[in-house]
């Protein structure tokens, strides 16, 4: 089973959840909203414009950001979306490998001799603690994609909030404590068997909650 930050995210708010959206893979109750779909359309012109299909960006992150991403992807090696695959001995594999460990995208990666790896994660919305989780996987990632760069920062970029905090830097020297703590996360993952329900406001927005015509109690 090759596993994911959002599979992960998701079991750490809530085991039932996880197990309706990825063992039972269940339908979604629910349609996707305004909100989320504006954050698709924000990733998706970031995309074409770091790629150089378009160069233009959305209305709302033009004006504020449209200069320093111009910046970037004229004087930088960019990936956007750069898709990562991993076996369980964190040796890179195609994305459909039957080995796949752990896989997903890194919303930018840039390279440069002056300024090392930098990865940077789009965000709308507010700021959570679990986006630390996010950062510190992906700077795992990112000094597996570089084998030859001893040092990763990764970004969180805060468009409505109109912020980005300090990086969180990721040594190579730290890359076994990494590796050992992830591959723990997501055998804990696979080893779950009871699936506890874990209620809270955010049952509301579950696609699987009692409200929303789920099969969850809660």
């Amino acid at each position: 089973m090759a596993h994911s930050y959002s599979e992960y995210s998701t079991y750490k708010q809530c085991a039932a959840k996880h197990n309706y959206s990825y063992n039972q893979r269940l339908p979604r109750t629910k349609k996707v909203n305004e909100a989320m779909q504006r954050g698709t359309d924000i990733h998706n012109s970031i995309e074409n414009f770091m790629e150089g299909k378009s160069d233009s960006l959305h209305i709302d992150i033009h004006q504020q950001y449209g200069q320093w991403l111009y910046g970037m992807r004229n004087n930088y090696e960019c990936y956007p979306e750069r898709r990562f695959s991993f076996n369980e001995k964190w040796e890179e594999v195609k994305w459909d490998a039957e080995d796949c460990f752990v896989r997903g995208f890194l919303d930018l990666d840039i390279y440069s001799e002056e300024d090392g790896v930098n990865i940077y994660e789009w965000k709308t919305g507010r700021v959570y603690d679990t986006h630390l989780d996010q950062r510190f996987l992906y700077g795992l990632i990112g000094l597996l994609l570089h084998p030859d760069k001893d040092e990763v920062k990764v970004y969180g970029v805060y468009f409505d909030q109109k912020q980005s905090p300090p990086p969180d830097e990721f040594h190579r020297d730290r890359i076994d404590f990494m590796q050992g703590e992830w591959a723990s996360r997501f055998l804990k993952i696979e080893q779950e068997e009871v699936h506890a329900p874990n209620p809270s406001y955010l049952c509301r927005f579950c696609d699987f909650s009692k409200a929303n015509s789920g099969p969850c109690q809660f």
